[in-house]
């Protein structure tokens, strides 16, 4: 096998496994949109033990998170810090710390409100603030503040600026909110003993579905449709393309 051959048949195969994840992520998708458009959305007050889809604002319950950059009051945060690196000809962004804190909070409409415990939930909401740096351009001094407690250099060589990028997501207090996930009797419920303040959503012991986001329900499908054309489709045609270069360069076909 030549070396051009061999380069040919390497990104196959790595395009040939690339198509069966992103299969399997459309799958995923797939399952879950069907879910969410079988599953009416209920108002709190109506909410009871089961499978529930509702949607509401996120309130707070315990002590409130601060967000890791921008220090802004939350209910859940991830953050990423990531440098810009070069190998060889290649070059691409290695993450060098994130991390993620959630904490219980409750989801409030207009009839009430109703406890989530977020843990082994599978949340999806967009960036809410990015920050870079680079040469000539230095981290915010909340970025470099977070840099100095966890002991990473945003500097190179002579010191120069590494090229990085700081990025965090969260909910905050007074954000929409949908949540999709198991509603049981809570023990741990500040509210009253009665009706939906007596439940908290969470996992569920036989529950593969838990989903929060702060994206209205209509937007999510639309983002999952987008999901399910790229990964389903997208994942068996890049697959089968390169399943058959592999086939043709040894002759099987």
């Amino acid at each position: 096998m030549s070396s051009s051959g061999g380069k040919i048949v390497g990104y196959s195969l790595v395009g040939f496994f690339g198509g069966i994840i992103l299969f399997v992520h459309g799958l995923s998708a797939f399952r879950l949109k069907r879910l969410i458009e079988n599953t009416p959305t209920s108002k709190v007050r109506s909410a009871a033990v089961g499978l529930v889809e509702v949607f509401g604002v996120a309130v707070p319950c315990e002590g409130k998170l601060s967000s890791p950059f921008s220090k802004k009051d939350c209910v859940y945060y991830k953050y990423s810090i990531e440098e810009y690196r070069h190998s060889g000809k290649s070059s691409r962004w290695v993450t060098l710390k994130s991390g993620e804190c959630r904490s219980q909070f409750y989801v409030e409409d207009d009839t009430g409100k109703i406890l989530v415990n977020p843990n082994e939930a599978r949340i999806e909401i967009p960036i809410d603030s990015e920050y870079n740096s680079g040469n000539g351009n230095d981290p915010p001094e909340c970025v470099l503040e977070f840099l100095s407690q966890n002991g990473i250099s945003h500097e190179g060589f002579f010191g120069w600026n590494k090229r990085m990028r700081f990025r965090e997501y969260f909910i905050e207090p007074g954000d929409s909110i949908y949540v999709m996930g198991i509603a049981d009797i809570s023990q741990d419920s500040a509210g009253s003993a009665n009706g939906s303040e007596n439940l908290m959503i969470h996992k569920g012991a036989n529950n593969k579905t838990f989903y929060i986001s702060d994206q209205p329900e209509k937007k999510i499908l639309s983002e999952l449709g987008g999901k399910i054309l790229w990964g389903v489709f997208g994942g068996a045609v890049l697959s089968v393309g390169c399943l058959a270069i592999i086939m043709m360069y040894f002759g099987w076909i």
